[in-house]
């Protein structure tokens, strides 16, 4: 993967964790926020952080 992609993979792994850290404060604003879906974005977001270092480590950054 060249650099041109992986700056494009980054920017849609910070896009992802974005969203996701939006629908996790959404849930938590509800009167019964509904854990296993927060839990389930939570988790979401790790495997994102953990490409996003992937890419980052292969950027040289």
């Amino acid at each position: 993967m060249g650099n041109q992609a992986l700056k494009k993979r980054r920017i849609g792994l910070m896009r992802q964790i974005q969203l996701h850290k939006e629908k996790i404060l959404i849930e938590e604003l509800k009167s019964e926020p509904d854990l296993r879906v927060i839990h389930h974005w939570q988790a979401e977001i790790n495997a994102f952080q953990k490409s996003m270092d992937i890419v980052e480590r292969r950027l040289g950054r």
